[in-house]
């Protein structure tokens, strides 16, 4: 064996040493020779693929149907209802104590009530959407987050702003990690 040692000494020596060290390297030493992906390029794939149009629609979309399959929805669904009955209610009656229930403004105001339960439910279910936008914004800058090697404490931090003021931070860490982006978004609207 070379340098004195023997066969066992020198096994020892690359596991205890060597190996460690060529396993840290190895991704590095493969993606130069082709052999194994660049890292660069596999983060931006899963950037693009978490910031593109289809994920994000589909996460707003799950957490949208988690909110209109709650409890919460279904009792605002109830509220909106209820309301509307009682309403009912206390019109026909004031109406009808006025002797005008059929004719006139007493005509028209049970379709006009019907037009308001309609608006409510609207409203309940664009409230629902907004919110399933928000939440499918912060799990999106979650896993940005992660993917960058960002702290919780740092997540939560950005969680309180939209997607469109983590753009530059993620234009900035881009042109830093490859200048070919240096370029990129300096024209956005």
């Amino acid at each position: 064996m070379p340098w004195g040692l023997t066969s066992a000494e020198a096994g020892a020596g690359l596991s205890a040493l060597g190996l460690p060290g060529l396993l840290a390297f190895a991704p590095a030493l493969l993606s130069k020779l082709g052999l194994f992906g660049d890292p660069q390029a596999e983060l931006m794939k899963k950037l693009r693929e978490l910031l593109s149009a289809a994920n994000v629609g589909r996460t707003t979309q799950g957490y949208y149907q988690q909110a209109i399959g709650s409890p919460a929805f279904s009792q605002g669904q109830q509220n909106i209802a209820a309301g509307a009955n009682v309403a009912a209610g206390d019109i026909a009656r004031n109406l009808a104590a006025r002797g005008i229930g059929t004719t006139g403004l007493g005509a028209i105001l049970p379709g006009l009530q019907s037009s308001l339960v309609g608006q409510q439910q609207a409203g309940l279910r664009t409230a629902a959407y907004r919110t399933a936008q928000q939440q499918a914004q912060d799990a999106i800058q979650q896993q940005i987050a992660l993917l960058l090697g960002q702290g919780p404490g740092q997540t939560r931090q950005l969680a309180g702003v939209g997607l469109e003021s983590l753009l530059p931070f993620l234009q900035e860490w881009l042109k830093a990690r490859n200048p070919a982006f240096a370029g990129v978004g300096a024209s956005t609207p």
